[in-house]
């Protein structure tokens, strides 16, 4: 630890950046480094001067004629810049920074002293004097107080400084490099990027400079990652030991999705200076990547307890903490960031955990200071939509859903809020029907008493389904033997299941970090392959044939859910992008698509080209160049259809909450299976036809259910077993296989 400037009473750890190890300004420069651990040679340059003094005064003018010349050479190369203080390997080959070359140098955990700052030449030694060093301590003291107002969240009073200090020191790297850093910390990396540069030019060599410039490129996005892993691996290369250059390329890997060399290379930076709050912040990055929640809270908590004046490492620690479930405790550590640096990210995540908690006053009252703020996040809107709506603010309600529904028409939230404000007490919607012919009203599910109906037929096969880990943070994919009553674990980290006819092979949606996008598998687990090509691509769909999927995906720049078609899905090892669904005209928008026997897909979407909007589940021809899609029903919340025949089966929040539907292919004749307060959905019929399996959260524990084709005969059959449905069950699926 070493003392802050006097009187304030703030200790700082040996790792922060632009503190008292000053890199000094690029070779040839004439401004005058403080680092004390040049004064042995100011010393003996000094005594040198004394000797020749005396040298001058011992001999005859002749004699002294020769070393004079050599003396007036020396000062006059010395002056020049002809020595420095750099090595050769330090000094820069241009003024301008190159993009590292150098392959990673294996990892030591050995501290080695920091680099000797560049420029300082024997000239500049030479010039020391008393006054000199006073501005230097002057211009000290000034630094630290710009970095204790950074730890204090009080970035324009550090930004004034550093402005300053640049303006009274063009040639020093110092300056720059704490205010790019100062804007990193303040989540503003296209301002720091010019400060960032600047200071690598001054001092190309210096690990804090590359490590500065890194960060900025990797907090830019994909165009400059490249760049920040080059910077990264350049700064542990001249660092020698320098603990947040190690950080930082943790950070770098991180991005690459490389978790076993970000997780190294966080570890070692944090062996390095256990006392450096950024290195808590990056190794929790590393873990929440890898899906270990707990554990990424654990080192935010050390970050924010080394640096509680820092906004960033509360907001970060709320954010996990709202992620893992943890809604009080990230309303606090919001809170706590909140005092600090107000911004309307903070009051939209606040808004969100109160918005989870069913607090609808107190979640909207931080959504709409978040807008107040500046605050534009789709996310927002979409809370904003759906809290006015739950409480009966329907005006409001429709300004934010009808903005979110043209940019995305699957947003669950934003087509909960239309649900609840445009039909709130109307009865549900008539089956659809042919032109002049009459349709019976749905009717609810028949009971027992109602009439008499066949038991379920003896259940065979195979149901895929997904089941949330808690302890990993996602969604692993099962097979249960409904012979067997048995079910056994198929692959980690893959969800949205659909059986190939045979029930040979599954598709899926991967989400471990090595198989993010869409993945085929064997029943038993045998055999994986990734078959997607983006991570967008979710929710696929087997074609009755064996030969094609479907599925959605909102990859297009505008992040508009599509349905995608990939026509020939063998072999099975090889990734494929697919092909837009498409009309005679248009692009169709819609997600969770399924198939008809006939190479129809049906899918769920909006027509925003009609007046007004029509939304439900439609149905258009494979081919390409297809007529114009046909409106099977006409509610938005209408999901996950399945089809078997000419019997269609889908979930729908039409009656208040989600309840299992079914209707013939064309929509006619629709009927209500469930009628509880539960949440029943995700329907699949059975190989034969003669049953529906569902899943339901019924007393609380998520299950997979099953009924007959009226809704008779239900019964549970299997507890899906620890989390559940946890995250988001709207968009998993169930699939029924021989």
């Amino acid at each position: 630890m070493t003392d802050g400037p006097e009187g304030n009473g703030v200790t700082e750890e040996p790792a922060d950046l632009f503190l008292t190890s000053p890199a000094g300004p690029a070779s040839g420069s004439s401004q005058e480094p403080d680092s004390p651990g040049h004064a042995p040679l100011l010393h003996e340059r000094q005594q040198g001067k004394k000797g020749r003094r005396r040298l001058v005064v011992g001999l005859n003018p002749g004699a002294v004629v020769l070393p004079l010349a050599l003396i007036c050479l020396v000062i006059y190369l010395v002056a020049t810049g002809w020595f420095s203080t750099a090595t050769p390997a330090q000094r820069p080959v241009t003024d301008t920074p190159e993009e590292p070359t150098a392959t990673r140098p294996a990892p030591t955990a050995t501290a080695a002293p920091s680099p000797a700052p560049a420029g300082r030449s024997v000239a500049a030694a030479l010039a020391a004097s008393p006054e000199s060093q006073e501005e230097d301590k002057e211009i000290e003291d000034r630094l630290n107080e710009a970095l204790l107002l950074v730890h204090g969240s009080r970035f324009e009073e550090a930004v004034e400084i550093y402005a300053a200090l640049a303006r009274q020191m063009p040639d020093d790297a110092r300056p720059q490099a704490g205010w790019a850093w100062a804007l990193l910390l303040d989540d503003a990396a296209e301002q720091a990027l010019p400060h960032a540069h600047q200071a690598m030019v001054l001092d190309p060599v210096n690990p804090e400079m590359a490590s500065v410039l890194a960060r900025v490129y990797l907090e830019l996005g994909d165009e400059t990652r490249n760049r920040g892993m080059g910077m990264a691996l350049g700064a542990v290369e001249n660092g020698n030991g320098h603990a947040r250059a190690h950080a930082i390329l943790a950070s770098a890997y991180l991005v690459q999705g490389d978790l076993e060399e970000a997780l190294q290379e966080a570890n070692l930076a944090l062996e390095l200076d256990p006392g450096d709050p950024e290195c808590y912040r990056v190794l929790a990055q590393v873990y929440e990547a890898d899906g270990d929640l707990d554990q990424a809270i654990e080192q935010l908590k050390e970050a924010a307890e080394r640096r509680p004046g820092l906004w960033l490492y509360h907001y970060e620690q709320a954010r996990v903490q709202l992620r893992a479930g943890e809604y009080e405790e990230s309303i606090a550590a919001f809170k706590r960031a909140l005092a600090l640096r107000p911004k309307a990210t903070i009051l939209a995540g606040i808004g969100e955990a109160y918005y989870r908690l069913g607090q609808d006053e107190e979640a909207r009252t931080y959504l709409e200071q978040s807008l107040a703020a500046g605050g534009r996040e789709s996310d927002t809107y979409a809370f904003l939509a759906s809290v006015n709506a739950r409480l009966g603010h329907c005006d409001e309600a429709r300004t934010f859903y009808q903005t979110i529904l043209a940019q995305n028409p699957t947003d669950s939230l934003a087509l909960g809020a239309w649900t609840q404000c445009e039909s709130p007490s109307t009865p549900p919607p008539s089956p659809v029907a042919e032109a002049g012919e009459e349709v019976e009203a749905p009717t609810s599910a028949p009971t027992p008493e109602d009439t008499a109906v066949p038991l379920l037929p003896e259940l065979t096969g195979q149901i895929a389904f997904p089941a949330w880990s808690h302890r990993q943070e996602r969604y692993d994919l099962f097979v249960a033997d409904l012979a067997q009553g048995q079910a056994r674990l198929v692959a980690e980290g893959v969800h949205q299941p659909s059986f190939s006819p045979d029930g040979q092979w599954l598709v899926g949606n991967g989400e471990r970090p090595e198989q993010m996008n869409m993945v085929m598998v064997r029943a038993d687990g045998s055999e994986l392959h990734e078959i997607g090509q983006y991570i967008e691509d979710a929710l696929p769909s087997w074609s009755p044939d064996g030969q094609s999927l479907a599925f959605s995906s909102n990859r297009s720049s505008d992040r508009q859910s599509r349905v995608y078609v990939i026509d020939q899905i063998w072999p099975e090892n090889v990734k494929r992008e697919g092909r837009v669904l498409r009309s005679d005209i248009y692009e169709v928008l819609g997600s969770y698509p399924a198939w008809t026997a006939d190479r129809q897909v049906i899918y769920a979407g909006c027509d925003f080209r009609a007046s007004p909007i029509r939304c439900g589940l439609f149905a258009l021809s494979a081919a390409p160049g297809a007529q114009e899609p046909q409106q099977l029903t006409d509610h938005p919340d209408d999901l996950a259809p399945d089809l078997h025949g000419n019997r269609l089966a889908f979930m729908s929040r039409r009656d208040g909450n989600w309840e299992v539907y079914v209707a013939d292919a064309g929509g006619g004749n629709l009927q209500r299976l469930t009628d509880n307060q539960a949440n029943d959905g995700l329907p699949t019929w059975s190989p034969d036809g003669r049953a529906i399996a569902f899943v339901s959260d019924r007393g609380g524990v998520w299950a997979v259910w099953v009924m007959s084709p009226d809704g008779s005969n239900c019964r549970k059959l299997f507890d899906i077993g620890e989390g559940g449905l946890l995250l988001d069950w709207q968009h998993e699926r169930i699939s029924w296989a021989p």
